[in-house]
């Protein structure tokens, strides 16, 4: 878990998908622990064209919030099976940049 300078919590969760499968993502909760927003690691790949990444197991060891300049956050999203980090804009629901074989 990591807190951003807002003091949102930034939480990796578990999450079931429409084919009743456990997939990872993550979780923003305020102060009070209410939920923000979800984020699927599926959803996010296939929203960037990243669908065939799918086919191989995907875990997720951890996410970083970072504070942009213009206050919305970027969230480096570090995954086990894949080798790799991603740099995820949440206010675009875009992929900014991949590190593969990073580990």
């Amino acid at each position: 878990m990591e807190i951003n300078q807002d003091g949102e919590i930034y939480a990796p969760i578990k999450i079931i998908n429409k084919n009743k499968i456990r997939i990872d993502g993550y979780a923003v909760l305020d102060r009070n622990l209410n939920l923000l927003k979800k984020y699927s690691l599926e959803q996010i790949f296939i929203d960037n064209y990243f669908g065939n990444d799918l086919n191989r197991k995907t875990h997720l060891n951890d996410v970083q919030p970072i504070k942009k300049e213009a206050g919305s956050y970027i969230t480096l999203l570090s995954l086990r099976d894949h080798s790799r980090i991603i740099a995820f804009d949440q206010s675009k629901n875009k992929i900014l940049w991949i590190i593969d074989n990073a580990f």
